[in-house]
This record gives structure tokens, C-alpha cells and sequence, in this order.
């Protein structure tokens, strides 16, 4: 799942309905697993900058990112 997820930008930008629904599913998981892990954590910035209209975004980006 995240090495999918964080082999880099080529996937984000290519499938990131598919990238939002793997970190959910990590996340309701392994929450703390998730939450944890900095290079998850740039990833959920990414998508919140680049695809904040996807479904998924908004409720991944409040769970790993402090406001």
C-alpha cells in the first residue's frame, strides 16, 4: 500500500482517488501507523494541494495534518 503510494509524484498525479482511498484504509487500520510517518504525511500535502476537490482529501488531510 504506501510503497505504492509514496514511490513518488508520477503516482499522485496519475491515480490519486486510488492513493486517497489506500491511506484511508491504512489510516482506519493503523491510525497511528499512518499519522506517524512523515514521508505519508507529505504525501496527504500533495494531494491536498494538488487534488483538494477529490473525493477523500479533505477528511485524510484533517486526520494526519495538525491544524
Amino acid at each position: 500500500m504506501c510503497g505504492a503510494a509514496a514511490r513518488g509524484g508520477v503516482y499522485l498525479r496519475a491515480e490519486p482517488e486510488q492513493t486517497v482511498h489506500a491511506l484511508l484504509d491504512a489510516y482506519r487500520a493503523s491510525p497511528g501507523e499512518v499519522r506517524d510517518r512523515p514521508a505519508i504525511r507529505r504525501i496527504v500535502t500533495e494531494l491536498a494541494e494538488r487534488h483538494p476537490r477529490t473525493a477523500g482529501v479533505p477528511e485524510l488531510n484533517a486526520a494526519l495534518i495538525p491544524a
